[in-house]
């Protein structure tokens, strides 16, 4: 070897090092920066491991409210650090602000402080919250500490704050300081136009407004109250707006016609409607078209009120000698692009102002990525010289030889190639990867053969094209041929887009690590214009058994993709023989629903619901079965599923159970409301309401003795046509009833507003929380929908013991074998405990 070489090739391995070590030293720098980013995440949402105290909090709107979020972000991060723990209530005044709405609240409010432990202390946000405090506050709290923040009206806090056990923060109209802005940075402003509406908050900053009129003699002050306009009115004032006037965009959220509108609506309606400068004295509409805020941070009062809530539960501060207090911060925020749409000098606003949509320079944007970004470029270029080296080193020692061909063996190998290939894809086509298959493989080998089909592909053919189409399944090939050259793996275009694989030497799942890859290379997004196409794959799987020829597992394959196909988008299914049993299985049973459904062959049994106080029985649920042995409800219901014969199911049902009612009442016996199971797969069926009052009608039987059953998730959608439903079973004078509660969802807010008369408890929560040390969960959660004003069945009762503790908790009706299993309408009549 020559010395020039040997010297090239230690400064090659030099330069491979160091590259190697800026690589290591991009990846220490950007570990550096995640740690430091989550450690960050983490302080900000530390809370304690244990609550030292347990207060309410009281809000005077709902979480949606646009300042709400900032609250409770300043609110959690005051209590948590000093161990406090708090249930919040909310008021939602700008929706529900009448006086029935108030006392709907008191009366809610009053049960709730009830049932739970006692408040050490209560923070009051905003207004409407503190006029609520001051007008129960002897009776509910005349002692507690109570502790405000948020508040516009001066005089209502002030009032407030002279009782012994109440303190709390002003929150500071920053009107004056935005006129003062408009004057310094708007120089030819002439009016000073006003947006408010006749809200607690609103009166306060009109007076606000008008206060300012003096302190500003060279502005006309013109005052705009939308809650005596209609919308058409109120945008016809704006369009009426002229050059020289500023607008001031403070509370003015309702309307004439009772309407409250959003932040986003309100300033979506204000910016569409004139184009004169919109300043804000409170948060919100910066980047939406406003000028630009200045504020009161009602983040950095709550925490305030949070921390002071704390020093006077640990006995720092004595309530009775704090007076009421104007401190917060204040937050200057402006839009850097309407500032340049006014011509306005940025350096004439407060150093605090921050600004929005302002041009970063390259440090500022790029800051923490930069020292990795220049480590890898460095590491490039090293690699770079590196290759040039070895590609040096590599023409010196050797010379590559290439051999003519004449045409007719280019012609013969081509030929031979589209014979074996696939044209488009340049992969084996159907008949050589089966020959491949049957000519390598015997019985003796270990392998696995993959039949994959994309979901959905017909779709993009229609939507984008065959050309666009044939680019996609390009990529996938172009793919799946480098993994099986780097794994050895047989792979071919089955037809259309399925490709067919052979993975020697495994036995595959649908977890195996070589399943996960080719699902990934699937789940690959491919930009078209400026629309993104996201693919998902279907797979099944045969794996070989040491009987079954190869023809026979690509079969297998098959049917097992088709299967995969049917159980959704994304799914592996491995072949087996259960998949023939259960085929056979559900062409039986879907034989026996058709026979069924043509000659009587269902029937109802009835279980009892007990009236824990009298023992009596108030009511049944209806149980469908089938008359054919052998087979049960959780046998053909999934097959009814699966052909759309559920609404079938439920109108068989319902016309059992009502003529079941009528041959009763025929009878002589005393009737009792039977509940129906009604599935969300029964939407569709649009005339299952009329169907059922026709039955009603034909047999003389009152709607009231029919409920309806159905399930936590169908309430949750809250679809236009479930509500729909909803209201035509409640104009019948039938009882809903919410199957299955705890099994789903199963959030209790919802309960507040859907159209349920009775909550049916799952078993499963019976079974999980009916124990020493959980029950009070089930006692807590009873109380919750009696409060609620609705009725609590308990499902699954099997033990004496689990009906007592029950009774003991206030629960009104009792389901379970503890009294009864299913049982016919015979014996149901007549059942007695």
């Amino acid at each position: 070897m020559l010395h020039s070489d040997k010297s090239l090739i230690r400064i090659r391995h030099i330069f491979q090092v160091l590259s190697v070590i800026f690589v290591i030293l991009a990846l220490i720098l950007t570990f550096y920066e995640i740690s430091t980013h989550k450690q960050e995440q983490a302080e900000e949402t530390l809370t304690p491991a244990v609550y030292e105290h347990h207060i309410a909090f009281i809000s005077s709107y709902s979480p949606q409210f646009y300042t709400y979020a900032e609250q409770e972000t300043g609110l959690e991060r005051g209590l948590f650090k000093n161990n406090i723990n708090y249930d919040a209530f909310y008021m939602d005044s700008r929706h529900f602000g009448t006086q029935k709405d108030i006392n709907d609240f008191y009366v809610f409010f009053k049960n709730r402080i009830k049932s739970s432990y006692p408040y050490e202390a209560v923070i009051v946000g905003d207004d409407a919250a503190l006029e609520f405090i001051q007008a129960h506050r002897k009776e509910l709290f005349p002692d507690t500490p109570i502790i405000f923040y948020g508040i516009n009206n001066k005089k209502l806090a002030e009032q407030a704050g002279k009782a012994k056990n109440v303190t709390g923060y002003i929150e500071e109209e920053k009107t004056e300081d935005v006129i003062r802005t408009a004057k310094n940075i708007l120089p030819h402003t002439k009016r000073i136009i006003g947006l408010f509406d006749d809200t607690s908050t609103g009166v306060a900053e009109q007076n606000d407004f008008y206060g300012c009129a003096g302190k500003f003699p060279e502005f006309d002050f013109v005052g705009i109250d939308t809650s005596t306009l209609t919308q058409d009115e109120f945008i016809s004032q704006l369009e009426a707006l002229k050059e020289g006037d500023v607008v001031i965009f403070m509370s003015c959220f309702a309307d004439k016609d009772g309407n409250f509108y959003t932040l986003s609506e309100r300033t979506y309606t204000i910016i569409s409607h004139t184009d004169v400068p919109v300043l804000r004295n409170l948060n919100g509409g910066v980047g939406q078209g406003v000028l630009g805020c200045i504020y009161i941070d009602l983040d950095d009062q709550a925490e305030r009120a949070a921390n002071l809530t704390a020093d006077i539960l640990n006995g720092k501060t004595d309530i009775a000698t704090t007076k009421v207090k104007n401190e917060a911060l204040t937050k200057s925020i402006f839009d850097y692009n309407i500032i340049q749409k006014y011509n306005i000098n940025p350096s004439k606003l407060s150093e605090e102002t921050v600004f929005i949509n302002a041009p970063e320079d390259f440090f500022d944007k790029y800051d923490i990525i930069l020292l990795p970004g220049l480590s890898i470029i460095i590491s490039l270029i090293l690699f770079l010289i590196a290759s040039v080296i070895t590609n040096t080193l590599s023409k010196r020692t050797a010379m590559e030889l290439r051999q003519s061909r004449d045409k007719i063996e280019e012609s013969k190998i081509e030929m031979q190639y589209k014979a074996e290939y696939d044209d488009l894809l340049d992969i084996y086509n159907r008949r050589t990867i089966q020959e491949r298959l049957n000519s390598t493989l015997t019985q003796e080998s270990t392998y696995s053969v993959l039949m994959t089909d994309l979901d959905d592909f017909k779709g993009i053919n229609e939507a984008y094209g065959n050309a666009v189409a044939d680019d996609i399944l390009k990529g996938f090939a172009a793919r799946l041929k480098q993994i099986a050259k780097e794994r050895k793996w047989v792979i071919g275009r089955f037809g259309g887009d399925e490709f067919l694989i052979m993975i020697p030497d495994v036995q595959l799942n649908e977890t195996s690590n070589e399943v996960l890859d080719i699902v990934n290379v699937f789940s690959r997004h491919f930009p078209i214009g400026e629309e993104t196409i996201i693919l998902s794959v279907s797979i099944g799987i045969s794996n070989s058994d040491g009987v079954m020829t190869p023809d026979q597992h690509i079969t297998n394959a098959e049917v097992a993709m088709y299967e995969a196909k049917k159980r959704g988008r994304k799914c592996v299914y491995i072949y087996s023989e259960r998949m023939k049993t259960k085929l056979r299985e559900d062409n039986l049973i879907r034989a026996k629903l058709l026979d069924a459904f043509d000659n009587d062959g269902f029937f109802m049994l009835y279980q009892p619901q007990i009236d824990v106080n009298t023992g009596a029985v108030s009511a049944y649920e209806a149980l469908v079965r089938m008359k054919a042995p052998g087979i049960y409800p959780g046998q053909f219901i999934p097959v009814a599923e699966q052909n759309g014969w559920i609404g079938r199911i439920g109108r068989t049902t319902t016309k059992l159970v009502v003529e079941q009612l009528a041959k009763w009442k025929e009878e002589g016996h005393e009737l009792k409301p039977v509940s129906i199971n009604f599935s969300s797969n029964q939407m569709s069926d649009s005339g299952y309401v009329d169907f059922l009052k026709d039955l009603l009608k034909e047999h003389d039987i009152p709607s009231k003795y029919i409920e309806i059953e159905i399930t936590e998730s169908l309430f949750l959608e809250r679809t236009q046509m479930a509500e729909s439903l909803f209201e035509k079973f409640k104009e019948m004078g039938i009882r809903l009833l919410m199957d299955d509660f705890g099994t789903g969802y199963s959030s209790l807010g919802y309960l507040t507003y859907i159209p349920v008369d009775a909550v049916k408890l799952d078993k499963s929560l019976v079974d999980n929380y009916l124990v020493d040390g959980k029950d009070t969960f089930i006692k807590d959660l009873i109380t919750l929908i009696h409060d609620l004003d609705k009725e609590m069945i308990v499902e699954g009762v099997e033990e004496e013991w689990q009906l007592n503790r029950l009774r003991e908790f206030g629960a009104d009706i009792i389901q379970g074998y503890y009294f009864s299993k299913p049982i016919s309408a015979e014996e149901a009549i007549v059942f007695k405990t």
